[in-house]
């Protein structure tokens, strides 16, 4: 079925044709199997047209016209699910962090980082390897029978090119249907810091090889931390300055895409501060941001605690953002992950001892009280 849908029109049936407001652009909607009920809303700083459902996981595909074939598009299925009853009390703090179970047994490696999830939270996407700036970091896939029980069967990501024996490959992003990856590469030795660039895969099925990686040709040397938001629309980064070193400044950026890259990063302009802030992931519906940050705060525990910021509407900014005591303490924390029904949070945290001087990295949950 084709027809013309207006941006007030909640049905987002068949195949539709929309303008964007102001933009002067169509996307076309095309529906998937099992959607019920929707309510489509224009984001006004993309050509796309973003599906809420409400009753079944969404399905839908929005793309520029102009961006080719429909099922060339190598999007995800627009996953913004507020889930009006999620099981636990968003309400109410974090309960006491636990370490992810099985990851470094899976992997045999100490030091475990930068966790993503797939949507059902049995696929974990992860960098492993030894000391931080010792030993070659490389992107790992492990996966889990249920919700809380351990991780098994770690291999590396399957793909040319992916994974070097020079480099560190660092932080993947993926995207809710595990069609597209992000992650960022740094010269072995030197650090995020100074060479850190974003590469861009994509494959045909969830079961299939990545295709070999290219930069992302609209980003910067210093671009790091990316986190696709599930739909795989929108890019979150940290840029860290190449001149910066220890004492720089990070700030956190957004990348649209656009039907065939990712756009120009935009700065958060609601979220930086003069400090470092840095490694954002946000829920489904991008209404709630987690993000690490070491501006000051009476609460703060110091090295880079955890924010917390939420908004009403995607096009909107960000509230002021607030620190999440109970998952931030004297070590460095970095969010990496936080569930649909934004009842669990997933970050990483950085630490030291004797055996590992340079320091390792280790994956954390925290779950919301059930109601």
């Amino acid at each position: 079925m084709v027809g013309t849908v207006s941006e007030a029109d909640p049905t987002c049936n068949g195949v539709r044709h929309a303008s964007v407001g102001g933009t002067g652009r169509e996307v076309r909607i095309r529906r998937r199997a099992g959607i019920r009920a929707a309510a489509c809303s224009p984001l006004v700083s993309l050509a796309h047209i973003a599906c809420t459902a409400f009753r079944e996981d969404p399905t839908m595909l929005a793309i520029p016209l102009d961006a080719g074939p429909v099922d060339a598009a190598p999007v995800g299925a627009v996953s913004v699910d507020p889930i009006a009853h999620p099981p636990c009390d968003r309400s109410k703090p974090f309960g006491p962090p636990t370490l992810v179970p099985g990851l470094a047994t899976a992997v045999r490696a100490p030091s475990i980082a930068g966790l993503r999830l797939s949507p059902d939270q049995l696929t974990g996407y992860f960098q492993a390897g030894g000391s931080v700036g010792r030993s070659n970091q490389d992107i790992y896939v492990a996966t889990r029978p249920t919700v809380g029980a351990p991780f098994t069967d770690a291999t590396p990501i399957a793909g040319p090119e992916i994974n070097t024996d020079t480099d560190d490959e660092q932080t993947p992003a993926v995207s809710g249907d595990g069609l597209t990856l992000v992650f960022a590469r740094s010269v072995h030795g030197i650090g995020f810091r100074t060479l850190s660039r974003l590469f861009y895969t994509a494959r045909a099925s969830a079961s299939s090889a990545f295709a070999g990686p290219r930069p992302l040709a609209n980003f910067a040397v210093g671009d790091t931390n990316p986190f696709l938001r599930e739909d795989g629309l929108v890019l979150y980064i940290t840029y860290v300055p190449t001149s910066a070193g220890d004492g720089g400044n990070f700030d956190i950026y957004r990348s649209f895409w656009n039907g065939s890259d990712f756009g120009p990063p935009i700065e958060a302009t609601d979220l930086n501060t003069s400090f470092k802030d840095y490694a954002a992931v946000v829920t489904p519906d991008d209404l709630t941001v987690y993000f690490g940050s070491d501006r000051p705060d009476p609460q703060s525990k110091g090295n880079g605690d955890i924010w917390v910021a939420t908004r009403t509407s995607p096009v909107q900014p960000f509230s002021t953002p607030a620190i999440v005591p109970e998952v931030s303490s004297a070590l460095p924390e970095a969010p990496t992950y936080v569930t649909r029904d934004g009842c669990a949070l997933y970050y990483s945290i950085f630490t030291d001892d004797a055996e590992h001087p340079d320091g390792v990295y280790a994956e954390y949950v925290a779950e919301k009280p059930a109601r």
